[in-house]
């Protein structure tokens, strides 16, 4: 399975049934989550740094890749592209700028 919406999906499926169980469950759970993940950072973040003195071009080739990238963004080892962090924060504060000024006396 190397599609991203399919490995999405089954963990969203995952996430789902977890979220049925009891407290003392998905504590368990969760915490597994947590140390896996955690395993995972740690590995990316030496594989990137390996490769940054190593092979730069492998590692941007690396990042084109939709689920290493997705991976990476998880984790926070790459940044959005710049017209993707601007829409956000756009988005978090259109809001405020559609509202009418607020008098505060």
């Amino acid at each position: 399975m190397n599609n991203l919406e399919e490995l999405i999906t089954d963990i969203n499926r995952f996430e789902a049934i977890i979220a049925n169980w009891d407290e003392s469950q998905r504590c368990v759970a969760l915490g597994l989550q947590r140390a896996i993940e955690s395993l995972h950072k740690a590995a990316l973040t030496n594989l990137i740094k390996s490769l940054k003195q190593e092979n730069i071009s492998a590692l941007r080739h690396a990042v084109d890749d939709e689920i290493v990238y997705a991976v990476l963004l998880y984790h926070d080892l790459v940044k959005q592209p710049l017209s993707e962090r601007i829409k956000t924060a756009l988005a978090e504060i259109s809001p405020s700028l559609q509202s009418p000024p607020q008098n505060e006396f």
